[in-house]
């Protein structure tokens, strides 16, 4: 969920207008009856996610017309605008000092410069981002009361049957979290530019189903904490997988168990070998979908993740664009990586679910359990006959 805070400059829309405010205040909002949303409380915060409910108080400046890209301090009124008016933040690189052009400061920096006699200017690539998203932002309207189930309108559709509605292209807009649509979206045209890669599959079926074919796979997954991230066998040794992930430098207990069901064949015997890339990070917790898709890409193209840093503020613009065109290319990218070691580290796991092996050990014999079907180390088990059927610990009981 997007989030803003107290001292940010972000940019709304007013009915046709677009204005950039620097958030002061924050309020809870609600319905009296049937009149208006109005004020119902205070609220102390200094930060507040953008929902509808909540409402803000700001320092308004409005573009001036003589001059594309400038815009002139207000002063502020004591009217709170709800949060579902808001299209994006803006980076404190987005600003340039006001002095007839002199002094611009480079989109690359993180220095801030404040508006200059109540006077802001944004860059040439503030300036359009800002009007690729008001040209296709979603205005929530209120529900209706004819209209309660009122379905949204169709945006994309991929194939023969898979869709996206603007809801969905609201989300990427808006800065929310992606789901599962966006990711199958991805999935469908990468599939589709290339044929002869294995995985890329929908990830409903990451617990139920494995890979047709591990060789030269690549696969988005979803595990714990409402988290994307992507697993890959390209350029891998047999039994081996790499795993990308924007936020995490170890591998997550969920990650583990969606790679056994992967890659079962590959998990049996002497296990899976897992290496955990050094991959780029992302800013702030929403974004980990649209890195997913970004080192899916990558790699699909075969450009190594873990050589780029992208440009973070333009991957939502880019993969509207991508999924509107139907064809992902590479996401932009604001300079090269250079790392000792490409790893971080890595982990052997294996389907035994008793199993105390480290990496290095020969795992060859199994036993199956009759009654769950479960597979485990003949090593790892306790000493049974093997002339009669074996139930593990667990059916015992």
């Amino acid at each position: 969920m997007t989030h803003i805070v107290i001292g940010d400059f972000c940019v709304f829309k007013h009915g046709d207008k677009v204005r950039i405010g620097q958030v002061l205040q924050f309020a809870k909002l609600g319905r009296k009856g049937k009149g208006q949303k109005a004020v119902i409380s205070s609220y102390k915060s200094s930060y507040a996610p953008v929902e509808s409910d909540f409402g803000i108080i700001c320092t308004w400046y409005d573009e001036i017309e003589e001059i594309h890209g400038s815009y002139k301090m207000k002063q502020s009124d004591a009217t709170y605008y709800p949060l579902d008016t808001y299209i994006c933040t803006l980076t404190t690189s987005s600003f340039m000092q006001h002095e007839s052009g002199k002094n611009i400061i480079p989109f690359e920096s993180s220095l801030f410069v404040p508006p200059t006699d109540g006077i802001l200017t944004l860059t040439k690539q503030s300036c359009d981002y800002i009007k690729h998203v008001d040209s296709t932002i979603i205005i929530q309207e209120e529900e209706s009361a004819s209209e309660p189930n009122k379905t949204a309108k169709l945006w994309v559709k991929l194939g023969k049957a898979f869709v996206l509605t603007d809801k969905e292209k609201f989300i990427i807009t808006g800065g929310k979290k992606l789901n599962d649509l966006h990711v199958t979206a991805a999935n469908i045209i990468l599939k589709g530019m290339f044929p002869n890669l294995n995985g890329l599959q929908t990830s409903n079926c990451q617990y139920k189903r494995p890979l047709e074919n591990s060789a030269n796979a690549i696969q988005i997954i979803h595990i714990e904490g409402d988290h994307w991230a992507v697993i890959s066998s390209l350029n891998c040794d047999v039994n081996e997988v790499n795993y990308y992930d924007s936020i995490y430098s170890d591998l997550p207990a969920t990650a583990e168990e969606i790679i056994l069901k992967l890659f079962p064949e590959e998990s049996g015997h002497n296990g899976i070998k897992v290496n955990v890339i050094a991959c780029p990070k992302q800013n702030g917790a929403t974004d980990c979908g649209l890195y997913a898709i970004a080192f899916c890409t990558s790699l699909c193209h075969n450009i190594d993740p873990v050589t780029i840093l992208y440009a973070q503020d333009e991957m939502r613009l880019h993969l509207v664009e991508s999924i509107e065109k139907k064809k992902l290319e590479p996401f932009p990218i604001k300079r090269k990586r250079r790392v000792t070691s490409p790893v971080q580290t890595s982990k052997l796991i294996c389907l035994c679910p008793s199993c105390s092996k480290g990496e290095g050990e020969e795992l060859t014999l199994w036993v199956q359990c009759e009654q769950c079907h479960k597979w485990f180390h003949d090593s790892c088990v306790p000493i049974y006959d093997r002339n009669e059927k074996w139930l593990c610990e667990i059916c015992l009981k």
